[in-house]
């Protein structure tokens, strides 16, 4: 895992007799908290470094091939169940100025009997709204840790709404402009689209599987009670990617459409352009005909014989070019 700070960043947030306290921490600092039953508590590290990573192993016996993977990093969304803990990956959304620039943030969750540990290497805004709705729970913080791991993973997933809900805006603002006629800018922005909601698609499809994971009823850290609670987490998964797939087949429709466009365009172009061709050619017809096979020119004695040879022409030319325009040639 890639660390911006130099120093990596710890926070824990404990539960002590329905009363949590926030602060700073180091590693040592949460060793008198691991053995009480009692007490419920999140410990949230920002950049870990090799030595962090040792430290949590130490600690808490994580084992050392889940602490490999959050020190490889970019694995895909999932949940390992080890001896006396679960290891799970997400990922969350950063948003940024633009309304389709966001990036996805790679979150690693260690869940035991009364602890949440989680790692990540930029901040995530998601674990803020989650620290707020675990410690606002009132009577369902009696659910212990897995009410926790759900207002992490609730967070994580409601991030991700407002990311689409811009992109929706994007796809129907292409879609009017569309219709006044594409341009090479407008399809552009229609391919960014599509590329940005595909992006979205490989990171949450894959957190369908993981998810479901955890709606299993055998998972002997969670207690009964938070199983509803998961499958809630879940349903909104669904429901986001829902609205995914149906705005990558607006997108893919948008994409068509405008393709049929520009096809249409093109042949009413072409047959303008073979109008205008036989038009021109019959031109080109007579004055080869007058001018280069005639032993002597028709009306070459005659001061009136060119004008009138050119006006003729010029004549057949507009009548053919309003024939044309009138057959809808033009």
């Amino acid at each position: 895992m890639s660390s911006n700070p130099a120093v990596a960043q710890i926070k824990m947030i404990a539960l002590l007799g329905g009363v949590s306290f926030e602060r700073a921490a180091s590693l040592e600092d949460v060793r008198e908290h691991l053995e009480d039953p009692q007490t419920v508590f999140w410990v949230d590290v920002l950049a870990p470094g090799p030595e962090d990573l040792s430290a949590l192993i130490d600690l808490f016996g994580f084992h050392p091939l889940a602490m490999e993977d959050v020190a490889n990093g970019s694995q895909r969304p999932k949940v390992d169940e080890y001896k006396g803990h679960l290891y799970g990956v997400s990922y969350g959304v950063a948003r940024g100025t633009q309304p389709n620039d966001f990036h996805v943030i790679e979150l690693h969750m260690f869940m035991g009997r009364n602890y949440l540990v989680t790692l990540h290497s930029e901040p995530l805004l998601a674990l803020d709204e989650a620290q707020n709705r675990w410690t606002r729970g009132s009577g369902m913080l009696a659910e212990g840790v897995g009410f926790l791991v759900y207002a992490v993973l609730d967070a994580v997933v409601d991030g991700y709404f407002p990311v689409v809900d811009a992109m929706e805006l994007l796809i129907e603002a292409s879609e009017e402009a569309m219709v006044r006629g594409p341009t090479d800018q407008q399809v552009g922005e229609l391919l960014d689209i599509r590329r940005d909601v595909l992006r979205l698609r490989r990171v949450v499809n894959p957190m369908r599987e993981a998810f479901n994971t955890l709606v299993r009823r055998d998972r002997s850290i969670f207690s009964a009670g938070t199983q509803v609670y998961f499958q809630d987490v879940n349903d909104h998964l669904l429901r986001l990617l829902d609205l995914i797939e149906a705005q990558r087949d607006l997108v893919n429709s948008a994409l068509d459409a405008s393709l049929t466009i520009v096809s249409n365009r093109l042949n009413a172009t072409m047959k303008r352009l073979t109008t205008v061709s036989a038009v021109v050619g019959f031109a080109a017809a007579v004055f080869s005909a007058w001018g280069m096979n005639f032993a002597v020119l028709p009306a070459a004695e005659s001061g009136y014989g060119f004008p009138i040879v050119v006006g003729g022409t010029v004549f057949a030319v507009l009548g053919g070019m309003a024939f044309g325009k009138k057959r809808g040639w033009l």
